[in-house]
């Protein structure tokens, strides 16, 4: 789990994909515990990074920070952070957000309902960390007794907020 006294570093994706390793392997060394790797759209890809960047390292987690369900589904989500968790046994972190207005402005992608959606994502998410058949009735996603088929996987999920309906 990582606790507000982990050091760790972010990655916002504008440096080259090709620097990732280099960069986890020095934070490593240096002490970071943690590397946050932002998901900006228009960037680069933060579950390729992350695969990069534990891939390079030996104790290294990773958050995937904050992977939006207005740009990816919430089972692609949680598939991808189980995947990873799954190859890096403990090593993994989701961080979930509504994502950046105006590049989803920029991608025609609209988001409706952002606390709604957000708390339904941490739902699906936990659900399907659980290794158990989710059937989930929302507002905003359905899913049909469907599991991930390499669950359970102990997952933190951490929430990205910044308005006050979202803090709240």
């Amino acid at each position: 789990m990582v606790s507000t006294f982990d050091f760790g570093f972010a990655i916002d994706g504008f440096a080259p994909a090709s620097a990732i390793a280099e960069q986890s392997k020095a934070a490593e060394s240096g002490g970071a515990s943690i590397i946050w790797i932002a998901s900006h759209l228009f960037l680069r890809d933060p579950i390729t990074l992350a695969a990069a960047a534990l891939a390079a390292t030996k104790k290294l987690k990773v958050a995937l920070m904050a992977l939006s369900p207005f740009a990816i589904h919430p089972v692609h989500i949680a598939m991808s952070a189980a995947t990873l968790e799954e190859l890096y046994p403990g090593r993994i972190v989701l961080c979930l957000g509504a994502g950046a207005p105006v590049d989803f402005q920029a991608a025609s992608i609209n988001r409706f309902h952002p606390v709604k959606t957000l708390c339904e994502t941490i739902m699906i998410c936990r659900s399907l960390f659980s290794g158990e058949e989710v059937f989930h009735e929302g507002d905003v996603f359905h899913l049909q007794n469907r599991k991930l088929v390499n669950g359970p996987r102990d997952i933190p999920i951490v929430l990205a907020a910044s308005g006050p309906k979202m803090l709240h």
